[in-house]
């Protein structure tokens, strides 16, 4: 009798243990005294997300709106406790004030293994850190201007692309116009060398290019890349070795016959004639065409995303696009020539620039990870070492808080009268929040290129497709009617 109550209990037992111990991690912010929505017991948060009814920033933009009186709350994605931060001071103290205690996550490279979300640190480099040894301001000035002398010895080349047709799909004009400029400006191939260049457009689109448009085999993809990552296998094996190899006869091109050239490669250089204070030789082959690969992703990735939403916005918006195009015609009229200070002084193209990053951040979400246990200053918060943070970059500039009539595109926002109102918390359209990197920075130039290549010419015009499905995947098609 005893054994069959022994039998009966057990199975009790285990299941309140197992019970306890799921339970038990949703306890997290009640512990902390946060608020935030309550978890199912299977997914936390994600339930909708994880049946693919909507995108996780979607699901972020609702509890934002949900919750927007708190400074913070806390989800769960699946079962790890995700803190949300709504307060900007809080958010400054992140990004700003106390940027050191918060891992990025980083774009880890190294031998054929690409993975952009690691917030691994050991063994890992932080490419931006590395170029700001070697690049300044003088260099990227220099470089910028020959990414303009790049598009405008291109203009019958990207001519192909656009002559004949009515309808063109702009993230493919932003990917054909982007890729152009970086095969030039990075690599430095030039039109000499069909097949080299065409190789390397190749691999440029198959490293940079959009992934799966639906959710579960993106999923599917994202999981086999981090898998990859963490076994040491090359997922890209044969695309770093034609990388490394480029980078090698570049160099070695040059410094035999004495070439110095404003490009990235110029920079590979420098940085070959460097050594780190960790001793870490900057030399290895690996490690210049791990910088080459960072940059390239960054400054693509940004491009190609900029020009596809801002054409999509003019073309619906067509006083915007106007007033665009008279700035254009009339500066480059009385400058006759494009370089980085004929760029500069077009202030509404700027404008026009941060409206669009503002409706459509580089980065939706900006993710970060606690260090070490803190209590943060003016606060009541305390949190433990290694919480994972999201700022809700696209919940904040949708915020009618923050900007009456989110929904409209207006430039007028960012005008200087305009920015000095507001805090400069709410406006993080950049992987950094508020400062961008050097392939961000390249990446806005590109996108300024590639408006007034197009504007200059022609007039869009809508069509009479779905925007907002489209854009979802980057896909925006236009019609181009020359201009007057």
């Amino acid at each position: 009798m005893d054994f069959v109550v022994e039998m009966l209990i057990a199975p009790l037992v285990l299941i309140l243990m197992l019970f306890d111990f799921f339970n038990s991690k949703w306890e997290c912010w009640f512990r902390l005294n946060i608020e935030g929505p309550e978890p199912n017991i299977i997914c936390g948060n994600i339930g909708s997300v994880a049946l693919g009814r909507i995108s996780f920033v979607e699901m972020v933009n609702k509890f934002y709106r949900e919750w927007r009186a708190e400074p913070y709350f806390g989800i769960f994605v699946w079962r790890t406790p995700v803190l949300i931060i709504n307060d900007l001071n809080v958010v400054k103290y992140i990004l700003l004030d106390n940027a050191k205690l918060f891992a990025t996550p980083k774009l880890v490279i190294g031998r054929g293994i690409i993975h952009q979300n690691s917030y691994k640190s050991c063994g890992t480099i932080d490419h931006s850190k590395v170029l700001e040894t070697v690049l300044t301001s003088e260099k990227v000035r220099d470089m910028f201007d020959l990414v303009i002398r790049s598009t405008n010895g291109r203009q019958e080349t990207l001519n192909k692309i656009i002559k004949g047709k009515g309808v063109v799909d702009c993230s493919q004009f932003a990917e054909y116009f982007t890729t152009e400029i970086l095969i030039h400006c990075v690599f430095g191939v030039d039109g000499n060398s069909p097949m080299e260049s065409e190789k390397i457009r190749t691999i440029i689109r198959g490293l940079c290019g959009p992934r799966e448009r639906y959710l579960y085999p993106r999923k599917l993809c994202v999981i086999l890349r981090v898998i990859c990552c963490h076994l040491g296998v090359k997922e890209n094996a044969k695309k770093w070795e034609f990388f490394v190899n480029l980078i090698r006869e570049k160099i070695k091109h040059r410094e035999e016959r004495n070439i110095v050239c404003p490009d990235f490669i110029g920079v590979l250089q420098d940085l070959k004639s460097r050594t780190h204070g960790d001793n870490l030789e900057w030399t290895d082959d690996c490690f210049l065409a791990s910088e080459a690969i960072a940059f390239l992703i960054t400054s693509y990735n940004s491009s190609v995303l900029l020009i596809t939403a801002v054409l999509y916005e003019l073309s619906i918006n067509q006083e915007v696009e106007k007033r665009l195009r008279t700035e254009i015609r009339e500066t480059l009229k009385f400058y006759n020539e494009s370089n980085c200070n004929v760029l500069d002084r077009m202030e509404y193209i700027s404008m026009v620039l941060a409206e669009t990053l503002r409706k459509h951040p580089l980065r939706p979400l900006l993710k970060r990870k606690l260090n070490e246990n803190i209590q943060i200053e003016k606060s009541q918060m305390k949190m433990p070492r290694n919480t994972r943070i999201i700022i809700p970059v696209s919940s904040i500039h949708h915020d009618e808080k923050y900007y009456p009539e989110p929904n409209t595109f207006s430039p007028e926002r960012f005008s200087i009268e305009e920015i000095n109102r507001r805090n400069s918390m709410t406006f993080l359209p950049y992987d950094g929040g508020a400062t961008s990197s050097l392939g961000e920075r390249v990446g806005i130039r590109i996108t300024k290129l590639a408006l007034i290549f197009l504007l200059k010419s022609f007039r869009l015009n809508p069509t009479k497709i779905n925007y907002h499905s489209y854009l979802k995947f980057q896909k925006v098609p236009v019609d181009l009617i020359p201009s007057e």
